[in-house]
């Protein structure tokens, strides 16, 4: 029988709202324990007490540095080849780094009024046992992290542990205070430790709660010395990340006076335990209301502002100390310094994860933190030897300096990771390339590019997502062509924006920029959106005819990383999909865009409207205003010979900039004189590309209205615009892509959308019938996928989430299908289209997997009563009969009509489709 799905959420993660709240739970209680013997607060005081030295008050960051950040690089290795890390952080968590705390308290009982030097040494001893135990664990809890809550909620969650942990916490300071003024040293400070302890004891059990599954693919702990020879490697390939490590550096630096803030204000104002807990209670209020809020503007905004924010706070901060002359303004500095501490708390680790690529993190963050180490324990020292040597005033000021350069380094020089996403470090180099077998590469010829095969990748993803997004949804009215139509005055569109906008010569279609804001766009949260619909890759249309691109282009001006948006929104999405795993689609539209925008005009007559054309030229219309030629790009002010040059730079600055594993074009004579050398060129370019970096690419061929293809028939995957014109049993790769609307492939006011039994049936038949699939959705102008369009989404992502077995990695059955074909098949303008909203479970469909032992039976809606498979008849040896996604027992029985079901005595889990499992013998 088919073994129950695991619990899930929609975030598609096992034991997701456990885990979540186990974890949480762990990180407040663990975060109410530091409040209590706070680094930065309660542990300089209890180093006041037992020594004079200003230069052991810095020792305490410095020691928590070396001891915290140097084990993590050595333990990568180690953590990469554990199928669970769970037992790995629990031991070593429990044993070092939390039973040493509550020890701490005993040292001080024992020996703090009758040997400070031994309690100072005892001390600094079992502290840094336990830093040395969290460093060592670090990696494999966040990868463990990484496993049982989903990239989308991540933010969320650390937002709520932090944030929660911290409010806390500001109980736990109030209750510092009390002990401080109420129980008499060392006392006070040994309760402390003790309490602290037996939280943490608290939050071990919490820890110990998490459901974690165990990794199906760990990669063998390798030799350390051969790991050890890989990290310069990544140092020199990663030229942004090297930035990122000396820009937070500074700040690391300037977070040298982070210790001396409380102190300062005790020792300069003679504050008492009332007025010292009064402090640590608005240093840890202030981070329980900043961490939520800084994960979330980080999600948003880019982890990279929210450093910068955090060097710019401590230079505020050490302003304020610099101008403290009561507890108001150290109290205000201390709240700076809150905010510096919560941005770079939720973005350290955050920053890095979108540095690396997924396969090697735990390797980045264990790089990362052993290159910091040395600042990280260098700068509280330097700190402590200012303060000692030229008083508090010359620190702070030393502070606010290295502050006020790494906030510069970090917004202007280093870039947003989040929009550059990072190449494997395992693909070939330049140098290694040129070394490979020449007589391999793609010629600019047929003969050479037709022997490049279709990846398994593809043909096993059965299904992706892409979307046509652009201007023409500011208006939203007509379809995505309203660009055109606005332009031609036998056009509704034309009449309906005079009505709306005014004449083309007071509102041309580049006004509609202004509207294209963006500003509700979340590329995590459509690359989730995709990840739950089970599509395997993802994208969006990078220009539509109109020529607006939606990437930062340096090639040309009109696009979003120059106006509207002004922000990557491609490379957005990129690197989110990157993080997922999944592989990104670049489809092209803009080479048919000259002349497009021409009244009547079609790049298959070749044509367009005279009159129309001096009318508006007569009346002015930017679409003829030498100003705009090269966004409208129409003979009368532009040259076709620098449109195709610019096309060529466009297609291959994508290529370049975004290494997409799949590309299409849609229209365009690519074989006609003139075009055909220029195509063979571009895709003898990025076949060799692929090559380069170690990545199976693919190009959809498409058959235009035309019925002549893009390219040569024996190239890359053909491409079926809603199934227009495809037979029915097509014997070569192909490809379908269909839009979810019914009226436009953009946005527009009050358009319909199929829904999920619709898509599904569709994805049956493609895959049925050896073919893929590939849906556009139809975002809003602010980029909002809309309710209406990620609900049939979701039903999609549902199904497959249960019975995707039968879909992805299958193959064709001898026999497709079963029922009444004419029904799908719709004429329309003298082509046929196969549409799906009829299909129901008299409609079968079959797969099989690739060792042909399994055969997959699908009806494409739920049966009633029996339901006989007539291509599964007696002569073919069935074992065994199972409903996908259930552990029903199935009744069957086989005769010369074929394979019968009662399908009437089962229970389904969905109103969409069934599937059942026929195992042969």
């Amino acid at each position: 029988m088919a073994a129950e799905p695991a619990r899930m959420t929609e975030a598609g993660t096992p034991n997701f709202r456990w885990n979540f709240t186990v974890n949480v739970l762990d990180n407040m209680l663990y975060a109410l324990a530091a409040s209590l013997v706070a680094q930065e607060t309660i542990l300089p005081l209890l180093v006041s007490k037992l020594s004079d030295s200003p230069l052991l008050i810095g020792l305490i960051p410095a020691l928590y540095s070396i001891s915290y950040y140097l084990p993590q690089l050595f333990m990568a290795n180690h953590a990469e080849g554990l199928r669970r890390k769970l037992p790995f952080v629990v031991v070593f968590s429990g044993f070092l780094q939390r039973l040493s705390i509550p020890l701490i308290g005993l040292c001080l009982l024992l020996f703090a009024e009758s040997n400070a030097t031994m309690a100072l040494a005892l001390f600094f001893a079992l502290f840094a046992v336990s830093a040395f135990g969290g460093g060592i664990v670090t990696p494999a809890w966040y990868t463990m992290i990484g496993k049982v809550v989903p990239v989308r909620r991540r933010g969320v969650f650390f937002g709520i542990a932090n944030g929660g942990g911290m409010l806390m916490g500001v109980g736990g300071a109030l209750f510092v205070g009390r002990v401080l003024e109420e129980v008499a040293y060392p006392n006070s400070f040994a309760w402390l430790f003790f309490v602290a302890g037996g939280i943490l004891l608290v939050s071990l059990v919490c820890l110990a709660l998490t459901r974690e599954p165990p990794s199906e693919d760990v990669k063998r702990a390798g030799n350390l010395r051969q790991y050890l020879r890989r990290l310069p490697a990544i140092l020199r390939a990663q030229h942004n990340y090297r930035r990122y490590l000396l820009s937070y550096s500074l700040l690391r630096v300037s977070l040298m006076s982070t210790s001396f803030f409380v102190v300062f204000g005790e020792q300069s104002l003679q504050l008492g335990g009332a007025e010292v807990g009064l402090l640590v209670a608005v240093f840890i209020g202030t981070q329980a209301l900043l961490q939520p809020l800084m994960g979330s503007l980080g999600d948003r905004w880019g982890h990279k502002r929210n450093l910068s924010l955090a060097a710019l706070s401590i230079v505020l901060a050490s302003g304020c100390a610099l101008l403290a002359g009561d507890i108001a303004l150290v109290a205000l500095a201390v709240s700076l310094l809150a905010c510096a501490i919560s941005c770079d708390s939720v973005s350290q680790y955050n920053i890095v994860l979108e540095f690396a690529p997924t396969a090697e993190q735990p390797t980045y963050i264990g790089l990362t933190n052993s290159i910091l180490a040395p600042v990280t324990f260098a700068a509280p020292l330097l700190g402590g030897w200012i303060a000692a040597q030229f008083g508090y005033n010359a620190l702070f000021a030393a502070s606010a300096g290295a502050g006020l350069v790494a906030a510069w380094l970090l917004l202007h020089w280093v870039a947003e990771p989040r929009h550059n996403p990072p190449a494997p470090m395992f693909a070939p180099t330049k140098e290694k390339q040129r070394r490979l077998d020449m007589s391999q590469a793609y010629a600019a010829n047929w003969d050479s590019l037709t022997k490049h095969e279709v990846p398994a990748w593809f043909s096993d993803s059965k299904f992706g997502l892409y979307a046509h997004w652009g201007i023409y949804a500011v208006p939203g009215f007509g379809n995505e062509w309203y660009g055109k139509w606005m332009y031609d005055p036998n056009h509704e569109i034309h009449q309906r924006h005079s009505e709306r906008f005014g004449n083309p010569a007071d509102f041309g279609y580049k006004d509609f920029i202004a509207g294209f804001t963006a500003e509700h766009y979340d590329a995590d949260d459509w690359a989730d959106l995709f990840t739950a619909s089970g599509a395997r890759y993802a994208g969006f249309s990078l220009a539509h005819h109109d020529g607006f691109g939606l990437w930062d282009s340096d090639v040309y001006r009109w696009n979003v990383g120059k106006m509207g948006p002004r922000r990557d929104l491609y490379g957005e999405l990129a690197a989110a999909l990157r993080r997922r795993d999944m592989r990104l689609v670049a489809p092209f539209h803009i080479v048919r865009g000259f002349n497009w925008f021409l009244p009547g005009w079609s790049q298959w007559n070749q044509r367009f409207d005279q009159a129309a054309v001096q009318r508006g030229i007569d009346e002015g219309w930017d679409l003829f205003d030498p100003d705009y030629s090269d966004f409208y790009w129409v003979q009368q002010t532009s040259q076709f010979d620098d449109f195709f040059a610019q096309w060529q730079a466009k297609v291959r600055e994508v290529i370049d900039k975004y290494q997409p594993e799949l590309m299409w074009f849609d229209g365009g004579k690519f074989r006609d004189e003139g075009f055909e050398e220029t195509a063979l060129e571009m895709l003898a370019f990025y076949l060799n590309r692929g090559r380069e970096w170690g990545k199976d690419v693919l190009v959809l061929n498409k058959l235009p209205v035309s019925m002549q293809y893009n390219f040569h028939p024996d190239f890359g995957v053909i491409n079926f615009e809603s199934g227009r014109d495809r037979p029915a049993n097509y014997q070569r790769a192909w490809n379908d892509d269909m839009r979810i609307g019914d009226q436009s492939w953009g946005w527009v006011e009050g358009q319909r959308y199929h829904q999920g039994h619709t898509l599904l049936c569709k994805l049956i038949d493609c895959t049925a019938r050896g073919g893929t699939m590939m849906l556009s959705l139809s975002p809003t102008p602010d980029g909002r996928i809309p309710r209406s369009q990620r609900e049939p989404l979701l039903q999609m992502g549902d199904w497959l989430r249960k019975y995707g077995e039968a879909i992805y990695e299958t193959v064709p059955y001898s026999t497709h299908a079963e029922g009444d074909d004419s029904k799908l098949i719709v004429e329309r303008r003298g082509h046929k289209f196969w549409e799906y909203a009829n299909c129901d479970a008299s409609d079968r469909r079959y797969t099989q997997s690739k060792d042909g032992r399994t055969i997959y039976a699908m009806t494409l809606g739920i049966p009633r009563g029996a339901v006989t498979f007539a291509a599964l008849r007696t002569g073919l040896g069935i074992e065994r009969v199972t409903l996908l996604g259930s552990d029903q027992p199935v009744l069957w029985t086989q005769s010369p009509q074929g394979l019968t079901i009662q399908a009437d005595a089962l229970r389904y889990d969905n109103n969409l489709a069934a599937a059942w499992k026929v195992q042969l013998r």
